[in-house]
């Protein structure tokens, strides 16, 4: 009787053991983050997370180039502004904007994806892509 109790044991253990790795493996969301930098052609694009977006309201830097009244996620269309008011295209979840340090893009609402902006770059030496942390 001692014996088929500890194999019972066993067995309910193993059971438990094979439950317990089938609910990991079906409930497993993969969450990817974007890489902090990467380059595409001489552009190195660099990627921000803000995990306090007053913060951003409230710096004096951001308050100078981002329209915090504007919704939607924006970008800059030239470097004599700054001003990033121009509205991306089919913007991914959790962006807040997309600022560029040189060069000049077509001053105009939902004509780029980031993608698109990504792969032109037009000459900028850096891009900046913010996103707001979840």
């Amino acid at each position: 009787m001692f014996k088929i109790k500890n194999n019972l044991l066993l067995l309910n253990a193993f059971f438990v053991f094979i439950f317990l790795g089938l609910f990991l493996i079906i409930n497993n969301q993969q969450v990817m983050a974007a890489p902090n930098e990467e380059f595409v052609g001489d552009m190195r694009i660099v990627n921000t997370t803000v995990s306090n977006i007053d913060i951003l309201k409230n710096h004096e830097t951001f308050k100078q180039y981002f329209d915090f009244t504007l919704t939607g996620p924006r970008y800059n269309g030239n470097t004599e502004e700054f001003a990033i008011i121009w509205k991306i295209k089919n913007p991914p979840r959790n962006l807040l904007g997309v600022f560029f340090d040189n060069s000049t893009r077509d001053d105009e609402d939902d004509k780029y994806t980031l993608e698109e902006l990504k792969q032109m770059g037009n000459g900028a030496k850096n891009m900046y892509i913010f996103w707001q942390y979840e």
